[in-house]
């Protein structure tokens, strides 16, 4: 069982056989875990490793399972600017318990309840749907499976995605 916001998201997983649950919305089974289907299939390629979830930086930044992968997939879109807890929250709900910064509210609450605005939820989806100028704080990975949310642009968050990423 992977802890922390995952938990939510991924019901059996220690064993590598099963992907679903809530997450039964995104993922479809992935046998042994080698590869994660459905629509996370044009974010999440093959990944070697499911016990760390690493595979969420693994296709952008390489193989790691420590904080320093989720950390890289992040720093492109952040940099080492005074708003550097958005990084450590990233990783934070994948490797340990998160702290009380927004980020990580903002992260789950598309799923659970009320989102706040937090321009690092953005940053998360950037990634994946490039410069769209939807991106308050549920997002276009929200609207995908939610519906429509009113957008907000956050030009230099777009702009630093498209100039640095580490695909």
């Amino acid at each position: 069982m992977v802890s922390g916001l995952v938990g939510h998201y991924f019901d059996e997983l220690c064993d590598c056989e099963t992907v679903r649950g809530p997450a039964g919305h995104y993922f479809d089974e992935s046998c042994d875990c080698e590869t994660v289907r459905g629509p996370a299939e044009p974010y999440f390629e093959e990944s070697r490793d499911c016990e760390t979830i690493s595979g969420l930086a693994e296709p952008y930044c390489g193989e790691s399972s420590d904080y320093e992968t989720i950390s890289a997939l992040a720093e492109p879109y952040f940099g080492e600017s005074s708003d550097h807890e958005a990084i450590s929250a990233l990783a934070e709900p994948y490797f340990g318990e998160s702290s009380n910064h927004e980020t990580v509210r903002g992260l789950a609450e598309p799923y659970f309840g009320e989102s706040s605005e937090h321009e690092t939820v953005s940053g998360l989806t950037e990634p994946y749907f490039g410069g769209s100028s939807d991106h308050e704080a549920i997002s276009a990975l929200a609207e995908l499976y939610f519906g429509e949310a009113s957008g907000r642009k956050h030009e230099s968050h777009v702009a630093a995605a498209k100039k640095s990423r580490c695909l």
